[in-house]
């Protein structure tokens, strides 16, 4: 498991948006979050034994945070209303580092990985979130929204229906939502690390019961392969549908960086690419 150190540059772009944006020279419970989230991802963290699953793990979490961050930015120098306040951009930032800590197991749950949660992680992400931010200080109506934020992450839930506190509340959620896709399926290591992601699945399957998923119509991937060769389709469809019900707030992180390119558009679209070529090259040999 690699492990991160406490200043190894994770919030560098965090920390850039705040003094530029907000005028704020430290970002002491958003650091106060990051420490405790490298401890409980290690096995560091009271009662819990850290992460044991290659999918959804600290890298993940980490591949979020920027282009969350940069469609906040974005979203602000756009000059759309509302604008988002420097306290939602820090509870934003929150439910980020907290999105999936539902897939990290506690002492003594020693059946499986934690990708036998995968089906039911967003609800476990949401229990931790209270515990945890309640020990941590934070209010209840600051606790009230990062879960609310962290519940816009669910693949087939409606995000509309969801009971906001604020339209900046949701903006964020919807930020998140984004960011988790576009995070992940940029990367480099994307193509690779997707046997990973079908193995959760397959413990989610066990865990969940099979027929339990298909009643609710949740994706059931017979292999590794057919999880990939249906990947280009998951992006066009699914993933695509989702961002046009929440408005696709991608697109505001040119704002942030206005010379650069579509930089997670492109680097998608090449992962897909590449996806495909293999795939092809395979059913060819």
């Amino acid at each position: 498991m690699k492990r991160h150190n406490a200043d190894d540059g994770i919030l560098d772009t965090v920390i850039a948006i705040a003094k530029s944006a907000y005028r704020v020279d430290d970002i002491p419970r958003i650091k106060h979050v990051k420490n405790d989230l490298l401890r409980l991802f290690a096995g560091d963290y009271a009662d819990y034994q850290g992460c044991d699953t290659f999918y959804h793990d600290l890298e993940h979490t980490i591949q979020v945070i920027n282009p969350f961050a940069q469609i906040i930015d974005g979203w602000n120098k756009s000059g759309k209303q509302p604008a988002i306040s420097s306290r939602n951009f820090e509870l934003g930032l929150v439910a980020v580092m907290l999105h999936d800590t539902g897939y990290i197991k506690l002492t003594g749950d020693n059946d499986g990985t934690g990708g036998k949660y995968t089906f039911v992680h967003i609800e476990r992400s949401i229990s931790f979130a209270r515990a945890y931010l309640s020990a941590s200080g934070f209010a209840q109506e600051e606790i009230t929204s990062v879960c609310n934020m962290i519940r816009c992450t669910g693949v087939d839930d409606r995000a509309d229906i969801i009971a906001f506190s604020s339209e900046e509340e949701r903006i964020c959620g919807y930020a998140l939502a984004t960011a988790d896709f576009i995070g992940q399926m940029a990367a480099k290591n994307y193509i690779s690390k997707l046997p990973h992601l079908y193995q959760e699945f397959r413990e989610g399957y066990e865990y969940e019961g099979l027929e339990k998923l298909r009643e609710k119509g949740s994706f059931i991937f017979e292999s590794a392969e057919a999880l990939m060769q249906n990947t280009p389709f998951f992006y066009d469809t699914v993933v695509q549908s989702k961002f046009r019900e929440m408005g696709y707030l991608g697109e505001y992180i040119k704002y942030h960086m206005p010379d650069k390119e579509d930089y997670y558009t492109t680097a998608i679209e090449n992962n897909l690419a590449r996806l495909r070529s293999q795939l092809a090259k395979k059913k060819a040999d």
